[in-house]
């Protein structure tokens, strides 16, 4: 799955409610398999990390591109914000499921997306994801298609650190 820096700018600007021309990144580097930004909008301060993953299953003919990222938004108090782009429509009334190590979480979905409602969620998320080395979603597009997808954690932690420090964020 090919995963570029402009189609990742690109998702995140209408995700994140703003107009891809209104705003733009600044690369914070690149973490051995993910990758971290900062930019502002409306004056306010952004700081984002993504990554896609390194094993992406199930029976389908298509999909769109995939990738989770986690963002900072400090003048809104929205921090560690752990998102998912699952590159196809969820079904409907369902729920992602996204394992670390032993622990599991369940997020909530819309259209192609997925995330916590609870910020509680996400800090437990951000710290198992700084410790562990592999992280897998399971999902189910709108047609019933069961996807796995694996994510490596290597450099996790420093892509934290540094989205954490470009945007004034205790890590």
């Amino acid at each position: 799955m090919s995963l570029t820096h402009r189609s990742v700018v690109l998702f995140m600007s209408i995700f994140l409610g703003f107009g891809a021309g209104s705003a733009s990144a600044e690369s914070l580097g690149s973490f051995k398999d993910w990758s971290a930004q900062s930019f502002e909008m409306d004056g306010k301060s952004v700081c984002s990390l993504w990554s896609a993953p390194q094993v992406d299953e199930g029976k389908y003919k298509k999909r769109g591109e995939i990738f989770v990222w986690v963002t900072h938004r400090p003048t809104d108090q929205a921090l560690n914000r752990v998102s998912f782009e699952m590159g196809y429509p969820i079904k409907a009334g369902s729920k992602l499921e996204v394992r670390i190590d032993e622990k599991s979480y369940t997020l909530l979905t819309y259209g192609s997306t997925a995330f916590n409602l609870e910020n509680i969620t996400d800090k437990k998320m951000i710290k198992a994801m700084r410790a562990a080395k592999e992280m897998e979603v399971l999902g189910v597009s709108k047609r019933g298609t069961k996807t796995r997808d694996v994510y490596s954690l290597f450099g996790f932690s420093a892509a934290h650190k540094a989205i954490s420090k470009a945007c004034n964020v205790r890590s």
